[in-house]
């Protein structure tokens, strides 16, 4: 056998796995993003072939069923609809409980931009952004202006943390869990109000008004999280071995991390010393400890003020996509 022969495996094995690319961070400034933020910075996953951010989205309740905390209001009905909801313009804490009486659940999104067929694309949750059209650069950095949308991609993160259209404190949040991220490990950004008052203890009710109460916190939650990675709790380990909170998943909501809806998936508290392998069955979200929080980030930290890990645990997905 000659030395071709030989190492014909290796070479396959490792072409197969893909390349790391020279910037392992992208900031992609898109006004208006349907993924739900205008500035997200995306970090590379080797095993997904990607880069990779989450997010949140929240879903209404359907047309029949109850509204949070009253089951008098019917959702479809008058005063119980998107008109009704839509009508709410004001941004007191009454004005914010109103709103969540219509929310069922949220759930943590997977936003990549990946290469398809040799051609850069943007997807959430594996569907393709239409939108956003296709770009056939080497190299994603190149794309600025390739796409069908108005979209900007730098290396790096400089542009999005000092842009604009950032979220409060977003410099300092993610200063908080820049160190956290290795490969595998995945940027969590500005997680609305809805998924933090579900995760924390779900959706609680005011007898007084049939509204749901929550106390409410201009800061968002920033983590990292580990996604579909048979590798999830070494990463886990790594870079926090004992967490104090814990939301877990079941293996087969990999592909759909879903919070409320009578999931129960809340934080569970005092994890300490318990080993981490026996949730290998699961995906779980782990929160930061308060002092792993970046001061700069803000001055009021607490289960309000969250960064968290999040580890989805099954197989790792490889190859195109």
């Amino acid at each position: 056998m000659g030395p071709v022969e030989m190492f014909a495996p290796l070479l396959a094995a490792v072409l197969a796995l893909g390349t790391t690319p020279s910037e392992t961070f992208i900031c992609v400034e898109w006004a208006g993003h349907p993924h739900g933020y205008d500035v997200p910075i995306y970090y590379w996953n080797s095993a997904h072939q990607a880069y990779v951010w989450h997010g949140a989205d929240c879903s209404m309740f359907p047309n029949g069923q109850a509204l949070n905390c009253n089951p008098s209001r019917i959702m479809g009905t008058a005063g119980n609809d998107m008109s009704a909801y839509n009508a709410i313009q004001g941004s007191t804490d009454v004005d914010y409980r109103k709103r969540m009486a219509f929310f069922k659940s949220c759930r943590i999104t997977v936003n990549t931009l990946e290469k398809d067929d040799g051609a850069w694309i943007f997807r959430q949750n594996g569907a393709s952004q239409a939108s956003a059209g296709s770009c056939t650069e080497t190299n994603v950095v190149d794309c600025t202006g390739k796409f069908a949308s108005a979209i900007r991609i730098t290396a790096g993160t400089a542009a999005c943390l000092s842009s604009e259209r950032g979220a409060r404190d977003y410099r300092g949040y993610f200063a908080s869990i820049k160190d956290r991220l290795v490969d595998g490990l995945n940027p969590v950004l500005n997680m609305p109000t809805t998924f933090k008052v579900m995760v924390d203890g779900g959706i609680k009710c005011d007898a007084a008004d049939g509204l749901p109460r929550f106390d409410r916190d201009n800061t968002g939650i920033y983590g990292v999280m580990s996604w579909n990675n048979s590798n999830a709790i070494p990463l886990f380990q790594q870079v926090m071995p004992t967490p104090e909170c814990v939301v877990t998943f079941p293996a087969s909501a990999a592909d759909n991390l879903v919070v409320g809806g009578g999931t129960n998936r809340i934080c569970k508290q005092n994890y300490h010393g318990r080993r981490l392998n026996g949730e290998a069955a699961v995906s779980a979200m782990l929160l930061l400890q308060q002092s792993n929080i970046g001061s700069s980030a803000s001055s009021r930290v607490g289960l309000a003020t969250w960064v968290f890990i999040a580890l989805a645990i099954t197989g790792v997905r490889t190859g195109a996509k």
